[in-house]
C-alpha cells in the first residue's frame, strides 16, 4: 500500500516532486511498478512473469499507530478498503482506478 499527502513525507521531498499533482504521483509510481516487474521471473526455472494488480482510489484515511505488543503504523478507512478492492478485482499487470 501506498500513499501521497502525507504532510511530514512531502516537506522532505524536493519541491518539484510536491507541486505534481497527488494523482500524477500515483500513477507515475504504478508505472514504474509495473514496468520493474517484467525485469523479474520466478519458478524453480526462472521462467514465469511476475504479475501485479494495482488500485487506485482517491480519499481520506485515518492514520495512527496500532497495536500494543507489536506497533505498527497503519492506513485505515472506507476509503483503504475501496482502494484494495479495485486492486482485487483488475487483470493482472493493470492499473485499476476508481472515479
Amino acid at each position: 500500500m501506498a500513499a501521497t499527502g502525507i504532510k511530514k513525507i512531502e516537506s522532505q521531498m524536493d519541491n518539484e516532486m510536491v507541486r505534481r499533482n497527488k494523482v500524477e504521483r500515483l500513477l507515475g509510481m504504478a508505472q514504474q511498478m509495473l514496468d520493474k516487474t517484467k525485469l523479474f521471473k520466478w519458478g524453480t526455472k526462472k521462467n514465469k512473469d511476475l504479475d501485479i494488480k494495482i488500485g487506485i482510489h482517491v480519499g481520506e484515511v485515518v492514520v495512527g499507530v496500532i497495536g500494543k505488543h507489536k506497533k505498527q503504523f497503519s492506513l485505515i478507512g472506507t476509503n483503504v478498503n475501496t482502494t484494495s478492492r479495485h486492486g482485487s478485482t483488475g487483470g493482472n499487470g493493470s492499473i485499476t482506478l476508481s472515479r
